[in-house]
């Protein structure tokens, strides 16, 4: 049936678009992606450059129009009316160079323009204009000032926690320790890795929701897997149309369509902080007063470890590797926008500046996070008694009509289409109009705060409202605009619908299978290095981008095995992160938000049995 309905679409279809080439064809249009040896290059004192090369019409008219039209097909297939090549200036254009000086932009512009325009054409038949993205000349890299603020920073913090661990070792902590001791012991990384490592949880009402640790988890390992696809989509791969026939493959299309599994962290925040703020009430009355102590605590809890992240890629990354596109990938991008833009990261409001746009993208969800908690607990101070119900629906319309507003006005699609090149070019505007914004994540909110007091069933209907995403993909005319408009205002809202019922199942114990995968005790570890974790991945995945040095071939194994690369790596780098950032300033806010709390070494450890209650009765 699936076929047929791509069979009718393709004859209703405008003749200005190819859907479909055979590999023959294919070969036949310039190669989209191209890269000279670039070590040998700079060891012979050469010069290279990595190039746009945009294509005109030559002497070979029929090529440029099948080149045309296939990149007119922009949901699957790259735009192969521009290519992009690492080319050896010295070496390739040395017939070009004559008395021209390379070291002069016009000059080195002219050479390179000439040098393409002629291999264009004596390839393909086809005229071109090249533009430089950069070029250099050897691959020594010096430090700046910028750095070493960071490096003594860093140096202190390891000696402070190297003390720390030194003198927890060597003392034991006493219940009456003074305020200095506590503030020291926090960095302890004896404590801090008992913590993490710990599997029991010393409060019985968190008990119950022991399974969002591990649905926590998984969530965080699907976002991993889209993000690893960066890899293979951003360009200067060696078989780009195996690529775009992906978009035909189901189990491609789980990972292109799968960017809405990100509600699930909204919908289990907003969940957790209803519950946690009526476990609070039990204690004390949850007052306006309190909302600055409760924003500063907030914001403590994120930042100290987006802040090292966001330092060391401003600085040190650049030094971590080398190759022909480290600068593309690396130096011109990560490193110069968090140099200029880091602050609205630290503010958390990044995700309302598109022109931020490759300084951590991935902490787009933080921020998005962080402002609907501030809208969180601004609804439930104002709506304490009254009007909650009301005023949660009213910010589910919010959610729903604003992004299909946008939609509307500038025709944007429904969804965030992963197109090959959205990845190359990063540039659609859906992603920062529909998708981004914290405002157009409100419907998660609104679901996790009313629906915060079924089972296995909810995979298959979840992976079915991610495939239902595929609409967007079939070769064919554009959606119509009602059904951009059906899918923009409800897919929040069906998911968030889907994983509160999972969140109930979980809590409820519904399904005791489903329970028993979801509270193994080994999520507890991951779901705590889970922030640290999406922190770091996308480095990983940008120094594996910028330390090649040829053309990556895309096949499913080799993604697999970056995959699971890129997950082992970000741990590595997450557990000191963790230990030394992030379990610290924990431990900090609770000796300072909660001083009358008086804790045995055994709870200061994390090694407590936790408490448990039967028939009115209290017991470890």
């Amino acid at each position: 049936m699936r076929y047929i309905l791509f069979l009718c679409l393709a004859v209703a279809s405008s003749d200005a678009v190819i859907y479909h080439l055979n590999q023959t064809e294919y070969q036949r249009m310039p190669h989209l992606f191209r890269l000279e040896r670039h070590d040998a290059c700079l060891s012979e004192g050469g010069q290279y450059c990595v190039l746009r090369i945009q294509l005109l019409n030559g002497s070979n008219g029929a090529l440029m129009n099948i080149t045309r039209e296939y990149s007119a097909h922009t949901t699957k297939h790259y735009n192969h009316t521009y290519l992009q090549w690492g080319v050896c200036v010295t070496k390739t254009c040395k017939d070009f160079i004559g008395k021209n000086n390379l070291e002069k932009s016009e000059d080195l512009s002219a050479v390179v323009g000439a040098c393409m325009n002629s291999t264009i054409h004596k390839e393909y038949g086809l005229e071109a204009e090249a533009a430089v993205y950069y070029c250099e000349g050897s691959d020594e890299k010096s430090t700046e000032a910028a750095d070493w603020p960071v490096a003594w920073a860093s140096l202190a913090l390891f000696l402070l926690v190297a003390v720390a661990s030194l003198i927890d070792i060597s003392f034991d902590e006493t219940e009456n320790c003074s305020l200095a001791d506590k503030v020291l012991r926090a960095f302890s990384l004896r404590k801090n890795w008992n913590r993490l490592v710990s599997s029991e949880i010393s409060d019985t009402r968190r008990m119950r929701l022991k399974g969002l640790h591990g649905v926590r988890s998984v969530s965080a390992a699907l976002i991993i897997i889209n993000h690893v696809f960066y890899i293979n989509m951003m360009g200067f791969t060696d078989n780009p149309h195996d690529i775009e026939k992906s978009y035909e493959k189901n189990h491609f299309q789980l990972v292109y369509s799968g960017l809405i599994t990100v509600q699930i962290f909204f919908v289990m925040s907003a969940f957790l902080q209803d519950y946690l703020t009526h476990v609070h009430s039990e204690k004390s009355k949850l007052t306006w007063a309190q909302l600055p102590k409760l924003l500063l605590a907030r914001w403590l809890r994120l930042t100290p470890a987006c802040a090292a992240m966001i330092a060391f890629t401003s600085t040190w990354l650049r030094h971590v590797g080398s190759g022909p596109l480290w600068k593309y990938f690396i130096t011109n991008r990560p490193v110069k926008y968090c140099r200029r833009y880091w602050f609205l990261h630290l503010l958390y409001i990044n995700n309302y500046f598109p022109e931020d746009e490759w300084c951590a993208p991935q902490t787009w969800h933080v921020a998005a996070d962080m402002q609907l908690y501030v809208v969180g607990l601004v609804v439930q101070l104002a709506t304490v008694g009254r009007g909650r119900k009301i005023t949660l629906a009213l910010l589910m319309m919010v959610g729903m009509l604003v992004p299909a507003l946008h939609v509307w006005w500038e025709d944007l699609d429904g969804v965030l289409i992963l197109s090959p090149e959205f990845f190359r070019a990063w540039n659609d505007p859906a992603f920062a109009k529909i998708y981004t914004p914290g405002h157009a994540n409100l419907p998660s909110l609104s679901i996790g705060l009313k629906w915060g007091f079924l089972t296995w069933f909810l995979i298959p209907a979840i992976m079915c409202l991610i495939l239902s995403r595929y609409v967007f993909y079939i070769d064919g005319p554009r959606p119509s605009l009602a059904l951009r408009l059906l899918f923009v205002t409800t897919q929040r809202a069906i998911m968030g619908c889907l994983v509160s019922l999972a969140v109930i199942s979980l809590s409820m114990r519904l399904s005791e299978s489903f329970n028993s995968f979801f509270e193994l005790n080994g999520w507890l570890i991951t779901s705590r290095l889970t922030y640290c974790v999406y922190l770091v991945h996308m480095n990983i995945v940008q120094v594996l981008l910028g330390m090649r040095t040829q053309l990556f071939h895309v096949s499913f194994f080799e993604t697999l095995v970056i995959y699971f690369g890129v997950v082992v790596m970000s741990v590595l780098v997450a557990v000191p992160l963790h230990l030394m950032v992030e379990a610290p300033v924990n431990g900090l806010l609770s000796i300072f938000l909660h001083p009358k709390k008086q804790r045995t070494k055994e709870e200061a450890l994390g090694t407590t049995q936790p408490e448990r209650v039967a028939n009115g009765k209290k017991y470890t």
